[in-house]
Protein backbone atom coordinates (compact mmCIF):
# COMPACT_ATOMS: atom_id res chain seq x y z
CA UNK A 1 0.00 0.00 0.00
CA UNK A 2 3.12 2.51 0.49
CA UNK A 3 4.08 2.28 -3.26
CA UNK A 4 1.12 2.97 -4.03
CA UNK A 5 0.28 6.22 -2.74
CA UNK A 6 2.90 7.95 -4.11
CA UNK A 7 2.30 6.97 -7.82
CA UNK A 8 -1.04 7.69 -7.53
CA UNK A 9 0.05 11.00 -6.56
CA UNK A 10 1.86 11.89 -9.31
CA UNK A 11 -0.93 10.59 -11.64
CA UNK A 12 -2.93 13.24 -9.68
CA UNK A 13 -0.60 16.12 -10.77
CA UNK A 14 -0.46 14.71 -14.04
CA UNK A 15 -3.91 14.64 -14.64
CA UNK A 16 -4.23 18.54 -12.86
CA UNK A 17 -1.71 19.72 -14.94
CA UNK A 18 -3.11 18.34 -18.36
CA UNK A 19 -6.54 20.41 -17.71
CA UNK A 20 -5.08 23.71 -16.96
CA UNK A 21 -6.49 26.09 -19.70
CA UNK A 22 -5.20 29.54 -20.91
CA UNK A 23 -6.11 32.89 -19.02
CA UNK A 24 -6.56 34.53 -22.13
CA UNK A 25 -4.71 38.12 -23.27
CA UNK A 26 -5.80 40.02 -20.18
CA UNK A 27 -2.89 41.11 -18.02
CA UNK A 28 -0.93 40.86 -20.80
CA UNK A 29 1.47 43.80 -22.01
CA UNK A 30 0.15 44.84 -26.05
CA UNK A 31 2.54 47.21 -27.79
CA UNK A 32 0.57 48.51 -31.23
CA UNK A 33 2.45 49.95 -33.93
CA UNK A 34 0.98 51.51 -37.48
CA UNK A 35 2.59 50.95 -40.84
CA UNK A 36 2.34 51.77 -44.38
CA UNK A 37 2.13 51.37 -47.31
CA UNK A 38 4.23 47.94 -48.22
CA UNK A 39 5.15 45.82 -44.85
CA UNK A 40 5.14 45.56 -41.03
CA UNK A 41 9.03 46.46 -40.67
CA UNK A 42 10.92 49.58 -39.44
CA UNK A 43 11.53 51.58 -42.92
CA UNK A 44 7.32 51.97 -43.17
CA UNK A 45 6.23 52.58 -39.85
CA UNK A 46 4.18 55.38 -39.23
CA UNK A 47 3.80 55.35 -35.77
CA UNK A 48 5.75 55.56 -32.48
CA UNK A 49 4.72 51.97 -30.59
CA UNK A 50 2.39 52.28 -27.71
CA UNK A 51 2.48 49.58 -24.93
CA UNK A 52 -0.42 49.44 -22.27
CA UNK A 53 -1.81 46.49 -19.76
CA UNK A 54 -4.45 44.73 -21.45
CA UNK A 55 -7.53 45.40 -19.10
CA UNK A 56 -10.94 45.77 -18.76
CA UNK A 57 -10.69 49.57 -19.98
CA UNK A 58 -10.18 51.35 -23.53
CA UNK A 59 -6.40 50.35 -23.98
CA UNK A 60 -5.82 52.79 -27.30
CA UNK A 61 -8.74 55.73 -27.26
CA UNK A 62 -8.84 57.87 -30.36
CA UNK A 63 -5.97 60.41 -30.41
CA UNK A 64 -3.17 57.98 -28.19
CA UNK A 65 -1.58 56.14 -31.30
CA UNK A 66 1.08 59.22 -32.39
CA UNK A 67 1.84 59.59 -35.93
CA UNK A 68 5.69 60.38 -36.87
CA UNK A 69 5.09 59.54 -41.07
CA UNK A 70 4.23 61.66 -43.81
CA UNK A 71 0.93 59.92 -43.95
CA UNK A 72 -2.34 59.98 -41.73
CA UNK A 73 -3.15 57.33 -39.76
CA UNK A 74 -6.74 57.22 -39.59
CA UNK A 75 -7.87 57.94 -36.04
CA UNK A 76 -9.31 54.65 -34.50
CA UNK A 77 -10.55 53.92 -31.19
CA UNK A 78 -8.56 50.23 -30.27
CA UNK A 79 -9.71 47.83 -27.04
CA UNK A 80 -7.80 44.55 -26.36
CA UNK A 81 -10.16 41.81 -24.38
CA UNK A 82 -9.50 38.41 -22.98
CA UNK A 83 -10.16 36.87 -26.20
CA UNK A 84 -10.84 40.12 -29.13
CA UNK A 85 -9.04 43.33 -30.40
CA UNK A 86 -11.83 45.25 -30.87
CA UNK A 87 -11.02 48.52 -33.80
CA UNK A 88 -13.57 51.60 -34.05
CA UNK A 89 -12.40 53.86 -37.06
CA UNK A 90 -13.25 57.72 -35.97
CA UNK A 91 -12.77 59.47 -39.14
CA UNK A 92 -13.50 58.59 -42.55
CA UNK A 93 -11.04 58.24 -45.48
CA UNK A 94 -9.50 56.28 -47.78
CA UNK A 95 -6.83 53.98 -46.34
CA UNK A 96 -3.31 53.62 -48.63
CA UNK A 97 -2.95 50.86 -51.32
CA UNK A 98 -0.15 48.39 -50.50
CA UNK A 99 1.17 45.40 -49.06
CA UNK A 100 0.30 45.98 -45.72
CA UNK A 101 -1.62 49.27 -43.78
CA UNK A 102 -2.26 48.89 -40.80
CA UNK A 103 -1.55 47.75 -37.16
CA UNK A 104 0.65 44.66 -35.81
CA UNK A 105 -0.21 43.88 -31.77
CA UNK A 106 2.33 42.13 -30.19
CA UNK A 107 1.96 40.64 -26.71
CA UNK A 108 4.39 39.87 -23.67
CA UNK A 109 3.45 38.14 -20.92
CA UNK A 110 0.41 35.64 -22.60
CA UNK A 111 0.10 32.35 -21.25
CA UNK A 112 0.00 30.19 -24.30
CA UNK A 113 1.01 31.01 -27.98
CA UNK A 114 -1.74 32.58 -30.18
CA UNK A 115 -2.90 29.91 -32.55
CA UNK A 116 -5.43 31.99 -34.94
CA UNK A 117 -7.24 34.91 -36.16
CA UNK A 118 -10.28 35.27 -37.56
CA UNK A 119 -12.86 37.90 -38.49
CA UNK A 120 -15.82 38.51 -35.94
CA UNK A 121 -19.45 38.76 -37.53
CA UNK A 122 -20.04 42.41 -35.45
CA UNK A 123 -17.52 43.45 -38.32
CA UNK A 124 -18.44 46.04 -40.75
CA UNK A 125 -15.89 45.49 -42.91
CA UNK A 126 -15.70 42.24 -44.80
CA UNK A 127 -13.59 39.53 -45.05
CA UNK A 128 -12.40 40.77 -48.43
CA UNK A 129 -11.53 44.10 -46.82
CA UNK A 130 -9.21 42.84 -43.87
CA UNK A 131 -6.14 41.00 -44.07
CA UNK A 132 -5.64 39.23 -40.71
CA UNK A 133 -2.11 37.74 -39.95
CA UNK A 134 -0.32 35.99 -36.50
CA UNK A 135 2.49 34.26 -34.78
CA UNK A 136 3.03 33.04 -31.88
CA UNK A 137 2.42 36.64 -29.83
CA UNK A 138 1.42 38.64 -32.47
CA UNK A 139 -1.44 39.84 -34.13
CA UNK A 140 -1.04 41.46 -37.82
CA UNK A 141 -4.16 43.87 -39.28
CA UNK A 142 -4.04 45.05 -42.29
CA UNK A 143 -6.87 47.05 -44.70
CA UNK A 144 -5.03 48.89 -47.90
CA UNK A 145 -7.17 50.26 -49.89
CA UNK A 146 -10.01 50.47 -47.93
CA UNK A 147 -12.97 53.47 -48.10
CA UNK A 148 -13.52 53.69 -44.58
CA UNK A 149 -16.99 55.70 -42.40
CA UNK A 150 -16.77 56.97 -39.14
CA UNK A 151 -17.76 54.45 -37.17
CA UNK A 152 -16.61 51.65 -39.32
CA UNK A 153 -15.44 48.77 -36.65
CA UNK A 154 -13.27 45.28 -37.22
CA UNK A 155 -13.38 42.52 -34.81
CA UNK A 156 -10.68 40.66 -34.33
CA UNK A 157 -11.59 36.94 -32.55
CA UNK A 158 -7.85 35.62 -31.09
CA UNK A 159 -7.64 31.87 -30.27
CA UNK A 160 -4.53 30.95 -27.79
CA UNK A 161 -3.48 27.65 -27.92
CA UNK A 162 -4.78 25.04 -25.60
CA UNK A 163 -2.48 22.96 -23.01
CA UNK A 164 -1.72 19.31 -24.51
CA UNK A 165 -3.66 16.76 -22.64
CA UNK A 166 -1.09 13.67 -23.09
CA UNK A 167 -2.83 10.87 -24.85
CA UNK A 168 -3.16 7.70 -22.95
CA UNK A 169 -0.19 6.15 -24.51
CA UNK A 170 1.89 8.95 -22.95
CA UNK A 171 0.30 7.78 -19.19
CA UNK A 172 0.74 4.17 -19.95
CA UNK A 173 4.85 4.47 -21.15
CA UNK A 174 5.12 6.89 -17.71
CA UNK A 175 3.31 4.20 -15.60
CA UNK A 176 5.58 1.55 -17.35
CA UNK A 177 8.75 3.56 -16.91
CA UNK A 178 8.04 3.70 -13.19
CA UNK A 179 7.12 0.06 -12.98
CA UNK A 180 10.41 -0.74 -14.34
CA UNK A 181 12.10 1.64 -11.65
CA UNK A 182 10.34 -0.08 -9.08
CA UNK A 183 11.33 -3.80 -10.30
CA UNK A 184 14.91 -2.81 -10.88
CA UNK A 185 14.94 -1.22 -7.00
CA UNK A 186 13.44 -4.25 -5.34
CA UNK A 187 15.84 -6.49 -7.13
CA UNK A 188 18.54 -4.45 -6.00
CA UNK A 189 17.35 -4.35 -2.38
CA UNK A 190 16.66 -8.30 -2.73
CA UNK A 191 20.35 -8.72 -4.03
CA UNK A 192 22.08 -6.28 -1.26
CA UNK A 193 19.83 -8.41 1.00
CA UNK A 194 21.56 -11.66 0.27
CA UNK A 195 25.04 -10.35 0.11
CA UNK A 196 24.77 -8.86 3.58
Amino acid sequence: MKRTLPLLGVIAGLSMSASAVAAGLEGSQVTITGYCCVAPIEQYRQTIPLTKTVDSSVEFPDGSITNIGNLTIFGSSVDVSSNAIDIVYTRAGRTGAGGFNGFVFDFQGIDLPIQGVSLNAASTLSAADVDLGFDSNSVLYSVPGVNLAVGSRVVIDVSLGAVPIPEPSTYALFLAGIGLVGVAVSRRRYRDSEES
